[in-house]
């Protein structure tokens, strides 16, 4: 039985990839990288830092962490300028959720930084009791780290715990952790997101009997 549902953040309850995109252009940019849309999208689920390994591998640490610090504030400044999106029903879902008393989790690639900005745009303190980022474990999707963290805090089995993602790599770390997985088609195809157990085009396709029947 399914006791508690685990949110992916990028793509999955915010629109943020405009942002995020847009920011990681011009972080790149600076150091001559360019980074295209298709190439971007292979790399959700990964965390900044191993964003910028892969991208400068030759950077040392404090230098790495400091192109960090630029990428969230190119982040900072594209949500204050254009504003963010929640996905379409996400309230709604949540509080139908609450009601029936499963357990709200979200885990994020994301760093805290980058979670205590959106913090300013949407209530995730409210939304969420527990809030995993990518600081808290040393493996990023589809290492199934992160989602095992969330069972422990909650101290439930892994099998009692569904995923909620819109990235195949967020799709397979669901899986790697012996967890039920929902796709939401905001970032990727469906046919993109063909191994996760369910698909929907927004959280007003969901239902508390979806959950039971997953």
């Amino acid at each position: 039985m399914i006791k508690a549902i685990i949110f992916d953040m990028d793509g999955t309850i915010i629109e943020t990839t405009s942002h995020d995109l847009s920011a990681w252009q011009e972080v790149l940019g600076k150091y001559g990288i360019e980074l295209s849309f298709e190439e971007y999208k292979q790399l959700l689920g990964r965390s900044s830092q191993e964003i910028i390994r892969i991208y400068m591998p030759d950077l040392s640490k404090e230098k790495s962490q400091q192109v960090e610090e630029k990428k969230h504030g190119f982040f900072s400044k594209s949500i204050r300028q254009k504003g963010i999106t929640i996905t379409a029903g996400l309230s709604d879902f949540i509080k139908l959720l609450k009601q029936h008393g499963y357990k709200l989790a979200l885990a994020t690639a994301g760093s805290r930084k980058k979670v205590d900005i959106l913090k300013k745009y949407i209530s995730l303190d409210e939304y969420f009791s527990v809030i995993v980022t990518a600081s808290e474990v040393t493996k990023a999707k589809p290492d199934p780290a992160i989602f095992l963290k969330v069972a422990e805090k909650f101290s439930i089995k892994p099998e009692e715990c569904l995923v909620i993602e819109d990235a195949p790599k967020g799709v397979e770390a669901a899986h790697n952790a012996g967890m039920k997985s929902i796709a939401i088609t905001t970032t990727h195809t469906r046919e993109e997101l063909k191994e996760s157990d369910k698909i929907i085009d927004s959280f007003d396709q969901l239902g508390v009997e979806d959950i039971k029947n997953i």
